[in-house]
């Protein structure tokens, strides 16, 4: 009888609440997944992500606390979620700005391309001038057994003002006898990083923001890790030379792809850099 009860019961709950159903109900429903699967996307590979699943594990903890009526426990607790806000906000500090960033970014990016305002044609001299540059470094050294290490921060809708303004200031045309000259090891500003913006090398010596993945390869250095903490603050386009392997690799949007030969580097650069209704029917200059 208990059981007929429950289910009449659920049944008149559930039509009540059926008819009273909006569409912007269902709507404020998908908002609130979408936003929750972007946070849940964004933090999954990431080290704040133990952090969130334990914030989780308190809020569950708080709920059966509150059922089991444990009033000295519940009363610690509360303590704890009082402060919880400014709490989350000092933890969460590197990766909530990288998400303002990121959303700030975004909407002016089908408004603001890397090639609207700018020559195609030095958008696409750039791109060979970064692949001819690069094919030349990685080479090894017969005396050293080294290569020679380089990185390369393409300025797109994000703005490196910040980062442009630490190093020094050229205004440069970019060509690779110019990149090579900038990362050659006698050179004072070797260590650090170039920033081109407008087509132009704006600045070299510059230095990045590190990565605060601790789940990185052992195998990727100080440049590499650089080159990964610029992605995820910035929807710049990063090129890396390591200087112990020769291997090239790109960075954009918090992720790293490794071991590009010339052509792969040439496509990655021209897909990033130009729109694809650019890139369509050109003739790009090409890699000596």
């Amino acid at each position: 009888m208990e059981i007929r009860q429950f289910f009449t019961s659920f049944f008149a709950f559930a039509q009540k609440t059926l008819a009273a159903f909006r569409f912007t109900d269902l709507l404020d429903i998908l908002v609130l997944a979408a936003i929750f699967f972007g946070i849940y996307q964004f933090l999954r590979d990431r080290r704040a992500a133990n952090l969130l699943a334990g914030l989780v594990v308190l809020v569950l903890a708080r709920i059966v606390v509150y059922f089991l009526q444990m009033n000295a426990t519940l009363y610690l607790l509360d303590a704890v979620f009082d402060v919880g806000i400014i709490a989350i906000i000092v933890i969460f500090r590197d990766e909530i700005r990288t998400v303002l960033e990121k959303v700030g970014d975004r909407p002016w990016r089908t408004l603001r391309r890397f090639g609207d305002d700018k020559d195609l044609t030095e958008t696409h001299k750039l791109i060979a001038a970064v692949c001819d540059a690069a094919g030349a470094m990685c080479k090894v050294d017969p005396k050293t057994g080294e290569s020679t290490g380089a990185l390369i921060v393409i300025e797109r809708t994000t703005k490196l003002g910040d980062i442009v303004s630490g190093g020094t200031i050229l205004d440069a045309a970019p060509s690779s006898t110019a990149f090579q000259s900038i990362f050659y090891k006698g050179a004072p500003m070797h260590d650090g990083a170039v920033v081109v913006r407008n087509n132009r090398i704006a600045a070299a010596g510059c230095m990045l923001p590190i990565t605060a993945d601790t789940d990185i390869s052992q195998e990727l250095g100080s440049r590499h890790r650089a080159a990964l903490g610029m992605s995820e603050v910035s929807d710049a386009v990063i090129v890396v030379v390591s200087e112990e392997t020769g291997i090239i690799s790109v960075a954009c949007d918090g992720t790293m792809t490794r071991e590009f030969g010339m052509r792969g580097l040439k496509m990655e650069l021209t897909q990033k850099l130009i729109r694809k209704k650019d890139r369509e029917g050109e003739n790009m200059p090409s890699i000596t």
